[in-house]
């Protein structure tokens, strides 16, 4: 919601030089007040990652709640790997992004309208993040690479499951029945 206001205004002084793409939120692509823009609703994963692979700068706003902390940066890995420029929240994204290298963080879209300008002018900067993205993606995300950390966690977890379990059932009660 937050960031619909600076998106309009950017895509209002600039008609011709942005084009929209969205998927699944209808209520958002309603919002825009720009006639280039596309919708997709729900959709498989092909058809998700073929149009994310068309896109130049993806936007990935989360607003701070407690439901949107456990969220997973998926989202930046995928827009990372398709070799997509992100500006996104700091939510769940600031732990991961670096700020104006493999993305650019954006608090409450307050400076959302300077960014969008900037990489507007600057179409290589946008280029640039997102090759930047990439290689932090193929040096940190790759299976390969996360495999015997993986495997490690797995065996930790089996070797606390009753201690786990225990906690998991002084949480959340109801779970036990």
């Amino acid at each position: 919601k937050e960031w619909m206001e600076p998106l309009n205004k950017v895509l209002r002084n600039n008609p011709e030089k942005w084009e929209v793409e969205v998927i699944h939120d209808k209520a958002f692509f309603d919002a825009l007040q720009t006639p280039y823009k596309n919708f997709t609703p729900t959709c498989n994963y092909a058809t998700y990652m073929h149009k994310l692979k068309h896109c130049h700068i993806s936007l990935l706003p989360l607003k701070k709640t407690p439901f949107n902390e456990k969220k997973s940066d998926l989202k930046f890995v995928e827009s990372a790997g398709c070799q997509v420029a992100t500006i996104a929240s700091p939510t769940v994204y600031g732990k991961i992004i670096e700020a104006n290298k493999t993305g650019i963080i954006c608090n409450e879209g307050g400076n959302l309208t300077e960014i969008l300008n900037d990489l507007g002018n600057n179409p290589k900067q946008a280029e640039q993040i997102a090759s930047n993205a990439r290689t932090w993606c193929e040096a940190n995300r790759l299976q390969h690479i996360q495999t015997q950390r993986r495997i490690e966690w797995y065996k930790s977890l089996w070797q606390q499951r009753d201690k786990l379990t225990q906690d998991l059932l002084a949480r959340v009660p109801e779970l036990a029945n």
